[in-house]
């Protein structure tokens, strides 16, 4: 052979964990590694010697990897979904194990680790799922991003999760579920929704498909407004600051309190009796005088007949 391959995790080439050789300039090797960065380096032959070439690196991404295995056996009603916690932004799978079981677990990505768990109201039979989105954490405060829950043939309700309040449900289903059940999380012109299959519960195949939209988007859909559910206040673009702005069709009494990304009041404003027309509040220091650092923060304004939760990013 005229030409050797090495590759190894090391940039001196230590250790290598390929290494072949062979005649043909366009060899490939059917060998599989891990998704790391590596080393790789061309060795040519000339007579009895060899002359090694430079050395290089690639990173090699995708495929599938071994994680940490989930502490529990998984069957029947298993289901898994991504989510990026409501308080702390960080991301985490939660996983139903399903077989009668009662309990969620949680993987957290960064450090590939199974922590806590969450007592469900009702046993995971055939055709549970447990669904959020990244989008969620848009929600009004007072909704929570869920996740939310169905528990197959055990239960004909929906549920979701607060990691304040435990769990609450959220009405009948439309059909029981059976084999083949699934759920999904859409955002739609900024309107969330749930989407249903009901599968198979012993009478056979159905091809029954639903859409629920998740509380707090009623309205703000029938207005076409988005994501605010509120016809009367929006959140503004306002550098360093969190600023919203209302209208008012008649005189009100408004007050306003602004929370930060944890749920920790900082600003509580009471604006007395307005007249009719457009508003704003703004804020641009916590509750210690600091300006307000970059990230999410939330404004629940209330003028008497109406409420609102909005969000505004601060940059």
């Amino acid at each position: 052979e005229k030409y050797k391959i090495t590759v190894s995790p090391n940039s001196d080439m230590s250790n290598p964990v390929f290494v072949d050789s062979t005649n043909d300039t366009t060899y490939q090797t059917t060998d599989t590694l891990d998704n790391d960065v590596y080393y790789w380096q061309i060795a040519h032959r000339v007579g009895i010697t060899w002359t090694a070439g430079s050395v290089h690196s690639f990173t090699l991404e995708g495929g599938w990897t071994q994680l940490s295995d989930i502490p529990v056996a998984v069957s029947y009603g298993g289901s898994l979904a991504y989510e990026k916690d409501f308080y702390s932004n960080e991301e985490c799978l939660v996983a139903l194990s399903g077989a009668d079981n009662q309990y969620v677990k949680i993987y957290y990505i960064d450090g590939d680790t199974w922590n806590d768990d969450i007592t469900t109201p009702k046993t995971q039979g055939v055709g549970s799922a447990i669904v959020t989105h990244e989008a969620a954490d848009e929600t009004p405060i007072e909704e929570y991003p869920g996740p939310w829950v169905v528990f197959g043939e055990n239960c004909d309700t929906l549920y979701y999760h607060s990691n304040r309040s435990g769990w609450w449900k959220e009405g009948q289903l439309p059909q029981s579920l059976g084999w083949g059940a699934s759920m999904a999380y859409g955002v739609e012109y900024d309107v969330h929704h749930l989407y249903l299959i009901v599968g198979d519960v012993g009478s056979g195949p159905r091809n029954d498909f639903y859409r629920f939209t998740l509380p707090g988007y009623e309205r703000a859909q029938q207005g076409g407004s988005g994501r605010l559910a509120s016809s009367f206040a929006r959140s503004l673009n306002d550098p360093g600051r969190v600023t919203v702005q209302y209208q008012l069709s008649t005189s009100a009494r408004v007050r306003a309190s602004v929370f930060d990304a944890t749920g920790r009041q900082f600003g509580d404003l009471d604006a007395g009796a307005q007249k009719p027309g457009a508003h704003r509040l703004s804020w641009g220091q916590d509750a210690a005088g600091r300006k307000l650092s970059a990230g999410a923060y939330f404004v629940r304004i209330d003028i008497g007949a109406e409420q609102a939760t909005l969000k505004a990013v601060v940059r």
